[in-house]
């Protein structure tokens, strides 16, 4: 059995999914970049997500979202089908578009944790040391100025997507507030913050740059690569991927316990399920087998913050 996910209704995710083989499948272009759009404010509406911040890379994505029903899996399942049918309808590419390994996923705890992801999201293509500034990026990317008051849109794409199908002609999306901020800031206060901190962390990126005496790679040369290729830089080296990010250690670590008290719950309930005990209920934030109705949950959460 392989580990379980807690999935929570109202938590704030920092999600990240890598392309296979480190492959440039997703390199930006005005074609892509509208389908990409398409796909993702689609993919929200049907699963009740809010979107608050997000990047596409040419190989990777980053999205800083709130699951409001727990429907994350699916959310994801439907994005990630869609934008790789559309990648092989449209560029005529074979194999798989994503990583084999499922994509990440990080509870965000605290309001520090939140910002910090936001701004590592949008500051990302200038970490890669690609473009000089988040606003050159020819991808999709949050910008904190178009943030939390213009509506993203995007047409349905030539490709793949039929007009007599189930999509819309046009699909829209807004970026919101962080549930944890509503109540504290304002969308223009929350904008100036997020801009605040976006250009204090650009700063320091281009001053190590340019004390490393290296430079950007710059949009042309970006727009050039080939969809098959891949970085030549040899791929950083594994790290420990945190499923809970908080910057209050205590806070923090009785989160862990209680995600590891959810594990031991559901390896309980499913060894009974397994047994022949199929009225067994099951943890709260379990997510497949409810949603494929194969059992109950129990009322009382086994994970809260």
């Amino acid at each position: 059995m392989s580990e379980p996910f807690c999935f929570l209704e109202g938590a704030t995710y920092h999600v990240s999914q890598r392309c296979f083989g480190r492959k440039l499948k997703i390199n930006p272009s005005k074609k892509v970049n509208n389908a990409i759009l398409f796909c993702l404010c689609y993919s929200l509406h049907k699963y009740n997500i809010e979107l608050h911040a997000f990047c596409f890379m040419s190989n990777h994505f980053h999205l800083i979202l709130t699951d409001n029903d727990a429907r994350l899996g699916d959310f994801m399942s439907l994005f990630n089908c869609l934008i790789s049918r559309f990648i092989k309808a449209a560029f005529g590419l074979d194999g798989p578009t994503w990583d084999p390994r499922p994509y990440s996923k990080q509870i965000l705890i605290d309001e520090e944790a939140i910002i910090d992801m936001i701004v590592y999201t949008i500051v990302n293509p200038v970490s890669a040391r690609l473009v000089s500034d988040p606003k050159y990026w020819p991808g999709l990317v949050s910008l904190p100025k178009d943030s939390f008051h213009s509506c993203l849109k995007a047409e349905r794409p030539k490709f793949y997507f039929s007009s007599k199908g189930r999509t819309p002609e046009i699909v829209e999306a807004q970026l919101t507030i962080p549930p944890l901020f509503r109540n504290k800031f304002t969308a223009d206060e929350f904008k100036t913050l997020i801009e605040k901190k976006v250009r204090e962390r650009v700063l320091e990126i281009q001053t190590r740059v340019r004390d490393d005496k290296s430079k950007f790679l710059g949009q042309k040369n970006i727009l050039r690569k080939n969809r098959n290729s891949k970085p030549k830089s040899r791929p950083p080296r594994s790290k420990i991927n945190p499923k809970v990010v908080c910057k209050d250690p205590e806070t923090r670590r009785q989160v862990l316990i209680m995600l590891r008290q959810f594990r031991i719950e559901y390896r309980e309930a499913f060894l009974q399920y397994r047994a022949g005990k199929k009225s067994v209920r099951f943890p709260q934030g379990t997510f497949k087998m409810k949603r494929d109705s194969l059992v109950n949950c129990r009322n009382e959460p086994t994970v809260s913050y």
